[in-house]
C-alpha cells in the first residue's frame, strides 16, 4: 500500500491540434472535395446553360418555355450546391468541406469571369 501512494501519476501525452498531421490531412482533403465538386458543378452548370440557349436553324425568338428551360439549370446547379453543403455541414458535421465549396465557387466564377474577359477582349 505504501509503495502506491508513492508512485506519482504518469502526465498525460495529449497531442495538440495544432500537432494532428492526421486532422489535418482529412480537413485538407475535405476541403480539396468539396472545392472540386463546386468548381464542376459552377463551370458544367455554365456549359449546360450556354448550350441549351443556342437556338440553331429555328427563326424567331425563344418561346416562354425555352427561356423557362434554360433557367432551370442554373437554379438547378444552386440547388445542387447548396443542398450537398447543407447536408454536409448539419448531418456529417463536415465544415471544413462547406469551406471548400466556398472556394470552389470562388474558383469557378473567377475561371468564367476571366474567359469572358478574354473571350470580349480579343
Amino acid at each position: 500500500m505504501m509503495d502506491d501512494k508513492s508512485k506519482e501519476p504518469q502526465p498525460l501525452n495529449y497531442l495538440s491540434p495544432r500537432d494532428d498531421v492526421q486532422m489535418h490531412k482529412e480537413r485538407r482533403g475535405q476541403r480539396v472535395r468539396g472545392a472540386v465538386f463546386a468548381c464542376s458543378v459552377v463551370l458544367s452548370t455554365v456549359v449546360i446553360f450556354g448550350l441549351s440557349t443556342i437556338r440553331i436553324g429555328m427563326p424567331g425568338p425563344p418561346s416562354r418555355h425555352d427561356q423557362i428551360m434554360a433557367m432551370f439549370w442554373p437554379i438547378g446547379g444552386l440547388s445542387l450546391l447548396i443542398a450537398v453543403a447543407a447536408y454536409q455541414h448539419f448531418r456529417r458535421r463536415r465544415r471544413w468541406f462547406v469551406q471548400g465549396v466556398l472556394i470552389g465557387i470562388g474558383i469557378g466564377i473567377a475561371a468564367l469571369i476571366e474567359g469572358a474577359c478574354f473571350g470580349l477582349l480579343r
